[in-house]
C-alpha cells in the first residue's frame, strides 16, 4: 500500500500539480483503500509465495553445496 500511495502521489504531483507543487497523498490513500485494496492484497500474497519458494530453493541449494564441499 505504501508503494501504491507513493506512486499515486508522485504521479499526481507530476501530471496535475500545476503551480501549487503538491501531490495528492490523501487521495492516494483513499483510492488505495477503497478501489485497489483487493488487487494490492492479492499482489502481496503472490509476492510472498514467490519469495518463500525462492528461499526454500536457496536453502536446498546451500545444503547440497555444504555436503559436496565437505567431501
Amino acid at each position: 500500500m505504501l508503494a501504491f500511495v507513493a506512486m499515486y502521489a508522485s504521479a499526481t504531483y507530476y501530471w496535475s500539480s500545476g503551480e501549487s507543487g503538491s501531490g495528492k497523498v490523501m487521495d492516494g490513500l483513499s483510492v488505495g483503500h477503497k478501489k485497489h485494496f483487493g488487487s494490492i492484497a492479492l499482489g502481496s500474497l503472490i509476492h510472498t509465495i514467490i519469495k518463500m519458494m525462492e528461499a526454500a530453493l536457496d536453502s536446498k541449494e546451500d545444503d547440497g553445496n555444504a555436503v559436496s564441499n565437505a567431501i
